[in-house]
């Protein structure tokens, strides 16, 4: 079996309310591009940073040319426009990978917040992007929230379950579950098979015990 190229988009949340979370933030992205580039694999990564407006950090690079984040290129303030950032980057993912029939788009999205600062896309468009993309093109999306509230938010956006985390508020916690998505990836793109990137009902369990180590701490 041949391998798929593997096309790889962050979506980072970059509003107000990371900004307690910066110094993890840097660092767990940091060590997700060096497992990246330490993969053998044909892959090209893109990262899109957002609060009110969207930052597009990397296009379609190879992993070994994308920039490491740092308190210069990643300030966190403003709102929450993480509709738009989905929408943005499913329509120039799609403009670009239109004529690869042997790519496999996976798009990670971070976020601790609510949405609340779109302007162009809504809820109900991003589904149907989402299930567009996913049914017909056989993409992947992989669901990344720090708080309750923002992890119910995959089930209105129409993104499967199975690749939806809660990953805690803590560093423990942000950082297991940032290690579990650099490792499933690493995982996909050896494998060639999209269900490494689904999460166990024990990781789960562990990134929830880490975050209630913390709220006990």
């Amino acid at each position: 079996m041949t391998t798929k190229r593997s096309d790889i988009t962050m979506i980072l949340d970059r509003s107000g309310s990371m900004r307690s979370k910066q110094q993890m933030a840097i660092a767990s992205f940091n060590s997700f591009l060096k497992t990246q580039q330490e993969t053998a694999g044909d892959a090209v990564f893109s990262c899109l940073q957002f609060n009110r407006r969207l930052n597009q950090l990397c296009q379609a690079i190879p992993f070994e040319q994308a920039i490491p984040l740092d308190q210069a290129n990643y300030v966190p303030g403003g709102g929450t426009a993480l509709l738009d950032a989905l929408g943005h980057t499913i329509t120039k993912t799609k403009a670009r990978t239109a004529e690869g029939k042997n790519t496999q788009v996976v798009i990670v999205v971070i976020t601790d917040g609510m949405e609340n600062s779109s302007r162009i896309f809504t809820a109900e468009m991003i589904r149907e992007l989402i299930q567009e993309c996913e049914s017909n093109f056989h993409w992947r999306f992989v669901f990344l929230a720090a708080g309750p509230d923002s992890f119910r938010q995959h089930r209105r956006y129409g993104l499967d379950s199975k690749r939806a985390l809660l990953s805690g508020q803590g560093p423990e916690s942000y950082r297991h579950s940032m290690d579990l998505v650099s490792r499933k990836m690493a995982a996909m793109r050896k494998s060639g098979k999209v269900t490494d990137l689904e999460f166990a009902d024990e990781e789960r369990r562990v990134a929830t015990d880490l975050d209630n180590k913390k709220n006990r701490g």
